[in-house]
């Protein structure tokens, strides 16, 4: 799975960890490890649960769309 883009997604809602925690049932601290990096490939039901609370598709998750334009 490609990095997530979690903090750059939950920055743009102007949300905390903790907020984004309580909004999807996905413990802070797991949280916490995707957007640092130490965990590098989260359950799909994790991350559908993050794009799910943040409003966005799984694909503004999971895909790097600069980087994928650059290849068209």
């Amino acid at each position: 799975m490609n990095t997530l883009h979690l903090k750059k997604e939950r920055l743009k809602k102007g949300i905390t960890q903790i907020e984004l925690s309580e909004k999807s049932g996905v413990k802070q601290s797991i949280i916490s490890n995707i957007e640092t990096g130490d965990t590098k490939n989260p359950r799909i039901d994790t991350v559908y649960r993050l794009a799910a609370a943040l409003g966005c598709k799984l694909d503004d998750l999971v895909e790097d769309n600069e980087h994928k334009e650059s290849k068209a």
